[in-house]
């Protein structure tokens, strides 16, 4: 391919454009990066290639380009200006700051079927537009779409079409130039057929709606002349071979688009996108093996005076209350399908509230810039459907959002700019009031927030203040106990009496109601995947979430509450299987919105030249919706996996090893009920926490066999996880800041507690002596996440460490002495620093590729696995969740 003269490229442009660099070239045209000097803007300037440019002519190719240049929709990226320069015929558009959709697929390979359906349905309605004024692509792939945030924009729309008008529309090929490109191109276009229309975009958007869900065009060949022979001879085949999730719906729609005659193929874009929008579903249509649709249920109504008797024994016998939550204890009726409706469609909306009134909902939106530094946006949204405006932008993180009961405030937790904890934002936009630290909930239908937050300098008491949302004045405080099953949210029941407090680390969670004072009345227990969500207004319903074992999908289910605040063990499954990350709320109008969509995951292999290099090379190593998760061994030559597999109605954990370089991913046994897994510092073996009832057994496994050997069994309140060390043995988690050596050689068995300026233990990694390891903490107290190194031989913790951020990720101790230190300085920006083998201040490596993700290391520190997942969640609305409970 011929390369333009570019200095005299630039002199011919000097009065219109500043050119600065080449950004690529392609069959047509070379694409620079220039600055437009008349509107100050950033644009992209195509050149034709001279010897194309010389066989069209400027007038013909000039008149041809002007169609195009008509074209104004939000999905096509439009022609800003036309022309002929010092020989140079060049078209102008704007620079889009992203990536093209071939970018994409190079560096990920298929994309999330929602994904792909939402990107292909936006394709189709620019060529409906475009095809309804007379304008056919003929070019449509990969290459010419640009991704602009999650929207895609289809470029060159009708250079192809005027090239080959230009030309001679008998001519496939013009001056060494092919007008298409082979891999797209439809049956009658390889054929050189001179009646071409609008039925060549619908079979391109066929081959490209298959690569983006195969991973693959349908056809293949050595040379361009065979794959264009394919296209005209060969049948594809079905999509579900090589996408076996797709929906069956979505498939026949691809398939139909990619028939050899043109009448036998969807006869218009608007055709097909009637076909495309019903599934721009989180699902894409789906309806994975492992999942059910979304269903209300409700407990019946009869043989309730056996439950409630059975309820008085177990208070009896427990001294308690409270009735306890007891698994299968009322039978339900067939379920009962909630009127859900869709209010967003963009994958891209979580964390969502409900007024109380019903009519509107807020919901955060997560954007990123082109640098993929990335915050939040607060979005209302009418539901009657009149329209929704951004409020608040540029939010570091949110953790909720709740509105106040008049509906003029918004409560957000959440970080933002200099402060984290709860914040008062009016909702019809302005500038947050920052009322505290550190979790917040509406007290029934007031406008006033129950602040919680811990008392500096201990853990064991917690700080309740009620502050009026409006001007952020405090009314009323108290301090309560804390409780050393870890961290601590709270409600106002709406007798205005009584707190509904949670509690609990993995494992242990319950909640408990006490009095204003925190004078302890009763308690429930919840499992380790369940948490409070909210008290209804009326007082007289409780919703608490329930995930599903080690998934990101939860059930939301209701327990009502007597006149006396008691908790009735009559549950209802509210809403079954939402996604667990993206929020949920209900209003006193009978109505609840959640988030619900999918998670895609994917585990890649990173390679750089040295332990301080941020530049790498990546490899995906494996991913799907299914969760997957993985670890790195020592060496950095194989990788554990490990995925979430439903055997009956047990969710059981299948672990894989696979070569980091090259090779087939290999089962270990068959899927057990795994608490804890991680490569032994040999390499050889791996260290196993097994659910066993009430313990957890600590198994070595070969890597390369089945052959596993047991070590030790603990009750599982006293183990939260297990590290190896280089000269044998392990150290054993048991709380936050509570360890145990066990089998290091030379040392004995003992078990020592960290002090409170340690901070509470989020990572630790041992020396590569054996005789030390390093943590990361977090210092409530001082507002800092602290780096200690702690002798295994005496228990004593130095500080070679304290950093500013969100949290700090991980730590990890290479095998050069040096400690790499993981900090995220904001909900979507993760820093590495490296803390020099000698000591000395930390130096920021930067930032690491895709966050956000999780990262493991080899002990040479030049080999990262990374660990990233993409959730898509939308917004749905329940009208009759008030309804549901009707007996």
């Amino acid at each position: 391919m011929s390369s333009l003269p570019f200095g005299r490229l630039t002199a011919a442009l000097a009065d219109r454009y500043r050119i600065e660099r080449e950004l690529g070239q392609g069959g047509m045209a070379t694409v620079y990066l220039a600055d437009d000097l008349r509107h100050e803007r950033k644009v992209a300037v195509k050149v034709l290639r001279p010897e194309l440019a010389a066989s069209i002519g400027t007038e013909r190719f000039l008149r041809e380009i002007r169609i195009a240049a008509q074209l104004q929709h939000p999905h096509i990226l439009p022609l800003l200006e036309s022309g002929e320069a010092g020989g140079f015929l060049y078209y102008v558009m704007p620079f889009v700051d992203g990536q093209s959709l071939r970018d994409r697929l190079v560096k990920q390979g298929e994309l999330p079927v929602h994904e792909a359906v939402k990107l292909i349905s936006e394709i189709v309605d620019a060529l409906s537009y475009a095809h309804g004024r007379g304008v056919v692509h003929r070019d449509v792939k990969p290459d010419n779409v640009m991704l602009s945030g999650r929207h895609a924009l289809v470029m060159d729309f009708g250079v192809a079409k005027a090239v080959s008008e230009a030309s001679g529309r008998n001519q496939l090929t013009t001056a060494g130039v092919a007008l298409g490109t082979p891999a797209y191109m439809a049956p009658e276009q390889a054929a050189a057929d001179p009646h071409l229309d609008h039925r060549v975009d619908i079979y391109a958007v066929g081959v490209m709606a298959y690569e983006l869900l195969a991973g693959r065009p349908p056809f293949v060949g050595g040379s361009p002349q065979q794959v264009l022979a394919a296209h005209v001879t060969q049948a594809p085949e079905p999509l579900s071979k090589f996408r076996p999730g797709v929906a069956p719906a979505l498939e026949s729609a691809i398939m139909r688009c990619l028939a050899k005659r043109p009448a036998d193929r969807w006869q218009s874009a608007d055709e097909l996108l009637t076909q495309l929008e019903p599934l721009i579903t989180p699902s894409a249509g789906m309806t994975p093996t492992s999942t059910r649709p979304i269903e209300g249920y409700r407990a019946p109504g009869k043989r309730r005076w056996l439950i409630a008797a059975a309820a008085l024994v177990g208070a009896l016998a427990l001294g308690m209350t409270w009735i306890l939550w007891g698994n299968g204890s009322s039978r339900r009726l067939p379920p009962v399908q909630l009127e859900r409706t869709q209010l967003t469609f963009t994958g891209n909306a979580f964390n969502p509230t409900i007024s109380e009134d019903g009519q509107r909902v807020a919901y955060a939106t997560r954007q990123c810039d082109a640098s993929g530094r990335c915050g939040n946006d607060i979005v209302v949204q009418d539901v009657a459907g009149a329209g929704s405006a951004v409020i608040l932008k540029g939010v570091t993180a949110i953790w909720g959002l709740d509105w106040s009961a008049d509906g003029r405030f918004l409560i957000m937790r959440g970080s933002y700019r200099d402060h984290w904890g709860v914040f008062s934002l009016p909702a019809l936009g302005g500038d947050p009031r920052y009322l505290g630290c550190c979790q917040a909930a509406v007290v029934g239908v007031s406008d006033t927030a129950l602040l919680v937050g811990f008392v500096p300098g201990t853990d064991s008491l917690a700080r309740l203040r009620w502050v009026t949302i409006s001007d952020g004045v405090a009314r009323d405080s108290s301090t309560i106990p804390s409780d050393p099953d870890g961290a601590l949210s709270a409600l106002q029941l709406p007798d205005g009496r009584h707190l509904l407090l949670e509690y609990g680390s993995e494992g242990r969670a319950h909640l408990v109601r006490t009095d204003q004072q925190g004078t302890r009345l009763d308690s429930m227990p919840l499992s380790q995947y369940q948490h409070l969500l909210q008290v209804a207004a009326d007082g007289r319903s409780l919703l608490i979430q329930a995930g599903r074992s080690r998934t990101t999908e939860a059930d939301i289910i209701r327990f009502p509450i007597d006149r006396d605040g008691r908790i009735l063990n009559q549950p209802d499954t509210v809403v079954r299987q939402w996604s667990a990350n993206a929020g949920a709320d209900a209003s006193t109008a009978g109505m609840m919105v959640y988030g619900y969509g999918p998670v895609e995951y994917s585990v890649s292999a990173l390679s750089r030249e040295s332990a301080t290099s941020m530049r790498f090379r990546e490899r995906r190593l494996a991913g799907g919706t299914t969760t997957t998760v993985g670890t790195l061994s020592s060496a950095g030559d194989r990788a554990l996996l490990w995925r979430n597999v439903l055997v009956g109605d047990r969710l059981l954990v299948q672990l894989s090893v696979m070569p980091f370089d090259s090779g087939p991913e290999v089962s270990l046994g068959p899927p057990r009920d795994v608490y804890d897994k991680d490569w032994a510092q040999d390499g050889r073996t791996i260290l196993i926490g097994v659910r066993q009832g009430d313990s957890i057994a600590v198994l070595e496994q070969d890597a390369a066999s089945d052959r596993t050997r047991a070590l030790a069994t603990y009750p599982r309140s006293e183990y939260a996880g297990a590290e190896t060390l280089p000269g044998g043995g392990y150290v054993l988690t048991t709380s936050p800041r509570r360890f145990r050596r066990v089998g290091a050689p030379g040392l004995p068995d003992t078990t020592w507690e960290l002090p409170f300026e340690v901070g509470t233990i989020s990572s630790l990694d041992p020396s590569p002596d054996g005789q030390a390891f390093v943590t990361i903490g977090w210092d409530p107290t001082l507002d800092s996440i602290l780096v200690h190194r702690v002798s295994l031989v005496d228990g004593s913790a130095v500080r070679i460490g304290t950093f500013a951020g969100e949290t700090g990720a991980m730590v990890r101790w290479f095998s050069d002495g040096s400690i790499l230190v993981s900090i995220a300085e904001t909900a979507w920006n993760l820093v590495w620093y490296r803390i020099p083998a000698g000591g000395g201040p930390a130096v920021r490596l930067g930032s690491p590729p895709r966050y956000p993700a999780d990262y493991r290391f080899s002990t040479d520190g030049r080999r990262v696995l990374m660990l990233s997942n993409e959730k898509h969640s939308d917004i749905y609305l329940a009208r009759n969740f008030g309804g549901v409970f009707k007996r």
